[in-house]
């Protein structure tokens, strides 16, 4: 696709959109629309186009949902304006660099398969990369992991099995598996159906289990 730069913006908005879904915020749907519309956006992109609209999501993203680190150097701490804002902006160029990472992982060897490719390796480059980011022996900054924002959602269920890198991915396999509902093939639409179902299935069976 030719990369342009409405494309960037709506990155840029979908970004901020996800950060909707974590405190204080709590709008979770949001997070997966957030999402699904970057899956959209990477869906036609060659590899660097995806790593280039992983960064500005992740710029989206990370700037509104760390601006507390410009209160508490600026407002708080006393430090020069300029060095507020240049601090907040490393932090959140150096986060978004894993989201930059997971757009050209998912692109680099794209499975012919829609299906494959947006509950397959979409979900795995994500989490790779977030792993990568949050395990860093000097450099770990887990801050505003996805699975994060679903601490007090449904997929709550599966902190203690998979803990938040785990909600995470099944975080990224259903804003993939909307995405394909939305615009997949017909065959794409039955196997993100057939996920859907699946953890409606489980959600059903675990409120069972708890009454």
């Amino acid at each position: 696709m030719t990369l342009g730069w409405r494309h960037c913006a709506l990155a840029a908005l979908l970004g901020v959109i996800t950060t909707l879904g974590f405190p204080p915020y709590d709008c979770y749907p949001l997070s997966l629309l957030g999402v699904m519309g970057l899956a959209a956006l990477w869906h036609d992109a060659r590899p660097k186009q995806a790593a280039l609209l992983g960064l500005i999501f992740g710029w989206g993203h990370y700037l509104s949902g760390m601006y507390w680190v410009f209160i508490s150097t600026y407002g708080f701490g006393g430090a020069p304006l300029w060095m507020g804002l240049l601090l907040t902006f490393l932090l959140a160029t150096y986060t978004g660099l894993h989201l930059a990472l997971a757009g050209w992982l998912a692109t680099r060897w794209r499975m012919r398969s829609a299906a494959a490719w947006a509950l397959l390796q979409l979900p795995a480059a994500w989490l790779l990369a977030e792993l990568l980011r949050d395990w860093h022996p000097i450099w770990s900054l887990p801050w505003l992991s996805m699975g994060y924002a679903f601490t007090d959602t449904p997929l709550a269920s599966l902190a203690p099995l998979l803990g938040v890198h785990g909600m995470s991915w099944v975080a990224v396999v259903l804003s993939a598996a909307l995405y394909l509902l939305w615009r997949g093939t017909r065959a794409a639409r039955m196997a993100a159906l057939g996920v859907t179902v699946s953890y409606t299935h489980l959600r059903a069976h675990e409120t069972r289990h708890d009454l």
